[in-house]
């Protein structure tokens, strides 16, 4: 589900002048993330605040079961999950490449042997740089 929260990680420390609300959309998981619970989350509501004169507007959530979602946690899960995807993504196009890689290679490997062959040339299957006595 996607949420508006505030990311306080992301803005200026406190006492370094006026306050600069980050508000940031983010995906996080339908589900409670309380190990055990699971249970479904609240729907998201519209929520305008004030902080140091800087108005903003966040969502804000109530739990069918009761466990509160902090933003600081909300937005921990949401970069967790964002990590999560890159890597399942980066993941599988590095296996398509290698998977593209060996493809590529054995192809080359047979144009290797084909033109041996036809060369008249035998290969020793002791020495062979291309087939390694396969």
């Amino acid at each position: 589900m996607k949420v508006t929260v505030r990311d306080r990680s992301a803005e200026s420390a406190w006492g370094s002048g006026p306050i600069n609300p980050c508000v940031v959309t983010v995906e996080i998981a339908d589900n409670c993330p309380v190990p055990g619970c699971g249970a479904k989350r609240g729907e998201p509501r519209h929520l305008r605040q004030c902080d140091d004169g800087a108005w903003y507007s966040v969502q804000v959530w109530d739990n069918p079961c009761g466990h509160v979602d902090m933003y600081e946690a909300v937005v921990r899960e949401a970069k967790a999950l964002a990590q999560a995807a890159y890597d399942k993504k980066r993941a599988a196009r590095d296996a398509e490449v290698e998977h593209f890689d060996a493809a590529e290679a054995a192809d080359a490997l047979q144009i290797e042997r084909d033109m041996a062959v036809e060369a008249g040339m035998e290969c020793d299957p002791e020495t062979c740089a291309y087939c390694g006595g396969a």
